[in-house]
């Protein structure tokens, strides 16, 4: 086997890596569209002697998120999933580039929710390809994909990187996320409950909506896994805590028939009963819909949280496990005493230029995309001081250090 096989890719808006049915990692980082990054990886330990499977799940959120902004339209490069891949064979096999021989199929396993700009995943793992990121799986049958050529002016029908709206594709320029795999440390509570009528679409609110109601406990040893029978007219509802404060992307191991709707909820506090919640409280959740057996439900976004609320419910009288949970970190790597040092004194303004020289509150998200909010005044407050100095005391040689060179 090669001993290095470097890789890098990137896509519009986010991808997962598979290389023979082994994840190999995720991106790009958040970046605004004109400064686009690209990810880099060596995929050498997870290849094996031939056939080997390169998979990528593109996910394309289409409108301005809290973490992502769309590219100005250009025509035919952006405005749907793109995916841009390389890597370089050491063993003559030739490169792998993205081009008309890769197979694509544009899932309906995925929908989102949105509230609150924060888009809630709903998978519906029923529709999900079998195997499709293993060399066994036959993609013969999905259409050859489209390669994207620039139409704008000047473009000149180029397909590859740099290309209008997103130039030059830059690297990553902060270290890769990761972190232990964080399991919980208790069960809080588990029961059946009668089921209500939802009184919203949302899972973050399905969780909470009838808590007061006190159920039929289940019987559990204050950990993971646990066994309960539920039907058309009651839920399985159960709290887990993970002990602290965690980020990363939840994983929840059950067994279940095909159909059975598992709603997520991620807090950082427990919900208190009393407590009326708006909208932007339950913002964090997925929905979860079994494809039958035991399956492994990994989510796509990054969420903060200590506390996992589930809601099981299903059409049918079924018993349902919950066989454990999980939240993959996904924070930065510390070495020592953390700390941060930078030698670049316009960094702040680098992140986001605009040409008033306003900052937006949050950058490469919806808040800049549609400029509803800024920091009006705070990047200016030095110029003001320096500026109100010399109207008030005149001393030009005690400002002149202060001036830019």
């Amino acid at each position: 086997m090669p001993g290095a096989v470097p890789l890098r890719l990137t896509s519009d808006s986010r991808f997962v890596l598979w290389v023979n049915g082994q994840e190999v990692g995720r991106g790009p980082v958040r970046a605004q569209p004109r400064r686009w990054r690209y990810e880099s990886f060596d995929i050498a330990p997870f290849l094996q002697p031939a056939p080997n499977a390169v998979a990528v799940l593109v996910t394309y959120y289409g409108r301005a998120t809290s973490w992502w902004s769309p590219a100005p339209p250009e025509g035919g490069i952006n405005g749907d999933a793109g995916l841009v891949l390389d890597a370089r064979m050491e063993d003559g096999a030739g490169d792998l580039v993205t081009d008309a021989s890769w197979r694509v199929h544009r899932s309906t396993a995925w929908s989102t929710i949105a509230a609150s700009g924060v888009p809630c995943e709903v998978l519906d793992a029923r529709a999900l390809p079998t195997r499709w990121t293993r060399p066994s799986f036959d993609g013969s049958g999905w259409p050859a994909a489209t390669v994207l050529t620039a139409r704008h002016w000047g473009g000149l029908g180029r397909s590859r990187p740099p290309v209008s709206p997103y130039g030059k594709l830059l690297p990553r320029p902060v270290a890769r996320l990761g972190g232990r795999t964080v399991s919980p440390v208790a069960v809080l509570d588990a029961r059946t409950r009668p089921k209500p009528d939802w009184a919203s679409p949302h899972p973050g609110a399905r969780v909470v909506q009838h808590l007061a109601s006190p159920g039929v406990p289940v019987r559990v040893e204050g950990r993971l896994p646990l066994v309960a029978s539920i039907d058309v007219h009651r839920t399985l509802d159960v709290v887990v805590d993970f002990g602290a404060m965690t980020a990363g992307f939840v994983e929840l191991d059950i067994d279940a028939p095909a159909g059975t709707v598992v709603e997520l909820g991620y807090r950082e506090k427990q919900k208190s009963i009393a407590a009326v919640e708006t909208t932007s409280d339950y913002a964090a959740g997925a929905r979860y819909i079994c494809p039958g057996g035991r399956s492994v439900y990994s989510a796509l976004e990054m969420a903060g949280l200590r506390y996992l609320y589930l809601t099981v419910h299903a059409s049918g009288s079924t018993e349902v496990t919950i066989a454990g949970a999980a939240v993959r970190e996904q924070v930065y790597p510390q070495s020592g005493r953390a700390y941060f040092t930078c030698d670049d004194e316009e960094i702040e303004l680098a992140n986001s230029p605009r040409s008033d020289g306003i900052l937006p509150l949050s950058v490469a998200g919806d808040f800049e995309q549609y400029e509803g909010f800024t920091i009006p005044d705070w990047s200016l407050h030095w110029v003001h001081s320096v500026h109100n100095l010399y109207r008030y005391t005149g001393d030009r040689a005690r400002l002149e250090p202060t001036a830019p060179p």
